[in-house]
């Protein structure tokens, strides 16, 4: 009964643990794309600039 108990505390926190990775990597990811993309749009602008 309490490795049964264990186990099941154990396979919980191994999810939690998992869907925290998930979490961070994607927000992380989310982070790099808009940080990319608003390097690319300040780009754009200064070339703009530069031509006209």
């Amino acid at each position: 009964m309490r490795s049964q108990y264990k186990n099941k505390i154990y396979s919980i926190a191994k999810n939690v643990y998992i869907f925290y990775i998930v979490i961070n990597l994607s927000s992380f990811l989310c982070l790099g794309l808009s940080s990319v993309i608003h390097k690319n749009e300040l780009n754009g602008i200064n070339l703009q600039n530069y031509f006209f």
